[in-house]
């Protein structure tokens, strides 16, 4: 039995590694256009994910228990009843005039879905070894996804638009960006000295794509995330010089790496002297015209929500709009009136709320990027990397009796 349960681990462990790295890389996307895949990205992610939520009902029935499935429903029932509420009121107010039922009524569902893939995520991590795992995915994600972008460079057209910023699988360089902090936001250890070694990758990796994607909003996010990761580190160890020191002394390392490949990436002529950062280093003009074409679909936005501020137009009405909003909080106000825009506050309120109440900061980190990126992207909820990291986060956080995960947990901390 102890040669067949370390088969069936191995076995688990490389599916684990499989999906996630396809799904968190967003590899599962040019795959699915290209028709490698049996069913739709969406769908395929909840086919894949499903098994470990069927796997923890099947355990629960053989033991006559419900000590998997059940409690970490119930645990994470806060975030999970706003997400709730989000998608609920996309279906309500699909009945209004404005809503968009084009494309086979995928913008109506898309939220749906992504509540049912976050909930599935949610038993992930109920293996015991997963935690040591789930940093290993993230790096395999983020040099996939790196690599994706590196193809886009030196064969122009390959994912992205031609003409456009190199972005890999994501296809646009702003959400490749976004994808990249969040995977690093998620797998980075906050806390312990033991694997420092892959802290430096996750944060270099990461930092890398966002500078080839050449994302203003991917570059603030990134800041913003080790700000994150520079404070809890410093207050996880009592703010004691020496850590201090180390601290900005590797920030400022990395951040030395980044500039120089991206300097060595112009003057060797991967990255076009034509692009915004050769323009930047030229002292041109950096905006591509983007700013404008932003600012039009705010105004846009804010015509939209003053002409129906309670109710809102209906479900997926922003996708009517000449220029999507670039933004989660607007396009929800957009479609679902004042709901939609309480229900994306509360959401990202709620969750940073447990994940700070169980002192567990990935979770905090993913949340406040997340909240972040929102002012720049109009689609974090039905992203299946933001979803899968979600669930997992939420999982991982619950497993408080786990020694991996035991030193983020509120309880253990407030022990004698």
């Amino acid at each position: 039995m102890g040669a067949l349960s370390r088969i069936a681990s191995s076995l688990s462990g490389l599916y684990i590694f499989v999906v996630l790295t396809l799904f968190l890389s967003i590899a599962d996307q040019p795959l699915g256009r290209l028709g490698y895949l049996p069913l739709n990205p969406t769908l395929c992610a909840v086919v894949l994910i499903a098994p470990f939520m069927v796997l923890a009902m099947v355990r629960d029935l053989a033991h006559s228990s419900n000590a998997r499935l059940l409690p970490p429903l119930v645990a994470n029932r806060g975030p999970y009843a706003a997400f709730f509420f989000i998608a609920a009121c996309s279906l309500l107010y699909s009945i209004l005039p404005g809503a968009f039922w084009s494309e086979g009524g995928k913008w109506i569902f898309l939220l749906v879905y992504g509540f049912s893939i976050s909930i599935l995520a949610l038993y992930i991590p109920q293996a015991r070894w997963f935690p040591k795992l789930f940093p290993y995915c993230g790096l395999s994600a983020l040099l996939l996804l790196g690599w994706s972008i590196y193809l886009d460079i030196t064969y122009p057209g390959t994912f992205a638009t031609l003409g456009q910023r190199a972005a890999g699988f994501p296809g646009n360089a702003n959400f490749a960006a976004l994808v990249a902090v969040m995977i690093c936001a998620a797998t980075l250890d906050y806390r312990s000295d033991k694997r420092q070694w892959m802290n430096v990758l996750l944060l270099m990796t990461t930092g890398l794509i966002v500078v080839t994607t050449m994302s203003r909003s991917g570059g603030l996010n990134f800041l913003f995330l080790v700000g994150i990761f520079s404070f809890a580190r410093m207050a996880e160890n009592g703010w004691r010089p020496r850590e201090i020191i180390r601290v900005l002394s590797v920030t400022g390392l990395l951040g030395s790496i980044c500039a120089g490949v991206a300097i060595a990436a112009i003057i060797t002529g991967t990255i076009s002297e034509h692009s915004r950062l050769g323009r930047l280093m030229s002292n041109k003009q950096v905006d591509d015209g983007s700013a404008a074409s932003r600012l039009f679909a705010v105004r846009e936005s804010l015509r939209l929500i003053n002409d129906a501020p309670l109710l809102g137009h209906g479900t997926g009405h922003a996708r009517t709009m000449r220029e999507l909003p670039h933004n989660l909080y607007l396009q929800q106000w957009v479609n679902n009136g004042a709901a939609g825009i309480v229900g994306i506050v509360t959401f990202f309120g709620v969750s940073l709320f447990t994940f700070a109440r169980r002192r567990y900061r990935p979770g905090q980190a993913l949340t406040l990027v997340a909240a972040l990126g929102g002012v720049f992207s109009h689609n974090i909820l039905d992203q299946r990397c933001f979803l899968i990291l979600f669930g997992i986060l939420l999982g991982l956080s619950y497993q408080t009796t786990r020694p991996a995960m035991a030193r983020y947990s509120w309880a253990a901390l407030r022990a004698p």
